[in-house]
């Protein structure tokens, strides 16, 4: 992988992209992908791109550079919301989307849809698709009510558990952020991702020093989607799958990241699932451990010529 210096370009509306290796696509093209005002999201990319010209424009020798100067300005190189959302726009968008995808996903998950009532990949597609970025799902009330009555054994500071105890707080776990979700409002099917570049799973809950991210996002995996419009809404628990999104760097060499461990421990038994989702009736979790599996960036590449422009192999 490494930088490769392209002439800006302009979409065929003639906006001109946001980056013509890390993000080519103009703002207007990635903003009916975001729930509400994505002008936000939006922004970061463009910022992000700018640096990034600004400096490789004044370092023709990038190897002359240290690490903690380049660090910053160099971030979209390994920004996983640039890479999923350059590399799954790519996807969403090829001429030969829904034939590829089913090859995709057969591979994933095998040749059958780990979901009892859809008997084919082509009936899980099988309508018009939506694509969003960044979507933000409620923390499952069910867990709340749970962590409230179970603080002293998720947590071990003093000060943390005075906090979790005030009146006042806030609710114990903010919102779960989701990279990407491939919807079909026609079913309900979906396939939600985490993307990870270098990060490894965050463990950020502040009253619950056992959660992380992944868990969190299987969490809401199964909890049905309430108050996110009205083609979000129609996402069906039973009908979603969990898509993990990584380098196959990191797949090669599992044992590098804790997502791996995890990720595998859940793939392989439902009792594993239910350990760390102690919150959920052991009835909900039926089947979850099939509906989760684990792609690489290379993948999307074979499948998608050109969904990741930075990678010169795949």
């Amino acid at each position: 992988m490494q930088h490769i210096p392209v002439a800006g370009r302009a979409t065929p509306s003639g906006n001109q992209v946001i980056h013509p290796i890390y993000l080519p696509y103009a703002a207007e093209q990635l903003a009916r992908h975001f729930v509400g005002d994505g002008s936000r999201h939006i922004e970061h990319f463009e910022r992000s791109a700018q640096r990034y010209d600004a400096f490789m424009a004044a370092h023709r020798d990038a190897t002359d550079v240290a690490l903690s100067v380049a660090r910053r300005p160099r971030q979209i190189e390994q920004d996983e919301r640039v890479w999923s959302v350059a590399a799954l726009k790519h996807v969403f968008d090829h001429p030969q989307r829904d034939e590829r995808l089913i090859d995709l996903l057969a591979s994933c998950f095998g040749k059958r849809p780990p979901v009892r009532d859809l008997p084919t990949w082509g009936t899980c597609l099988e309508g018009p698709l939506e694509l969003f970025f960044q979507v933000q799902y409620p923390s499952p009330p069910a867990y709340l009510s749970w962590l409230a009555e179970h603080l002293e054994q998720r947590h071990l500071i003093p000060f943390v558990l005075d906090a979790a105890r005030r009146p006042s707080r806030r609710p114990l776990e903010g919102p779960v952020t989701v990279d990407a979700v491939l919807l079909n409002p026609a079913n309900g099917f979906a396939v939600l991702f985490e993307a990870e570049v270098l990060d490894d799973c965050l463990s950020d809950v502040p009253y619950d020093s056992l959660r992380n991210q992944l868990t969190r996002t299987i969490d809401v995996m199964v909890e049905p989607t309430r108050g996110l419009g009205p083609t979000l809404d129609r996402r069906r628990p039973h009908r979603t799958l969990f898509c993990m999104l990584t380098p196959q760097l990191f797949r090669d060499h599992p044992e590098s990241r804790h997502y791996a461990a995890l990720l595998i421990d859940y793939m392989g038994c439902n009792d594993t699932l239910a350990r760390d989702l102690l919150h959920r009736e052991a009835r909900l979790l039926d089947g979850v451990s099939s509906r989760l599996g684990w792609l690489t960036f290379e993948d999307l590449l074979r499948g998608f010529p050109g969904a990741c422009p930075w990678m010169t192999t795949a």
